[in-house]
């Protein structure tokens, strides 16, 4: 099996999907739609700290995977700074809001976003 390389042809990116397991495709966005959800993601990187719902991990204590306590439940309050936290993830950014919703349908192929109240993305799904 060849490895995918990067291409602006949707067809040979289906091709390779189903290939390889994956696709490159050159110029999916444009560069001010890389600044808006860069800047979305500072947005909502900053707003989830704020409201104390930042997941902070890569800290020297702190075990990627190791979500659970023994009962099974969230150990989400040891994945923040406080606990030694460096890295900030967000989680489903495309679920955050229609921009990254719409910029997630590469060119040529259309996407369906169904957005609630505040912005939030209830269903979303990409054709072509």
């Amino acid at each position: 099996m060849s490895l995918a390389t990067l291409t602006v042809d949707p067809g040979q990116v289906a091709h390779d999907l189903s290939e390889c397991g994956y696709g490159l495709l050159a110029d999916a966005l444009k560069a001010e739609e890389i600044a808006g959800l860069r800047d979305r993601l500072v947005v909502q990187a900053d707003r989830e700290k704020r409201m104390g719902r930042a997941f902070e991990d890569g800290g020297v204590d702190q075990q990627w995977g190791n979500f659970q306590d023994a009962s099974g439940g969230n150990r989400r309050d040891q994945f923040r700074a406080a606990q030694g936290g460096v890295n900030q993830r967000v989680w489903m950014l495309v679920n955050k809001g229609a921009r990254v919703c719409r910029a997630s349908v590469p060119r040529g192929g259309f996407g369906v976003c169904s957005v609630g109240t505040g912005g939030r993305v209830r269903s979303f799904k990409s054709f072509g």
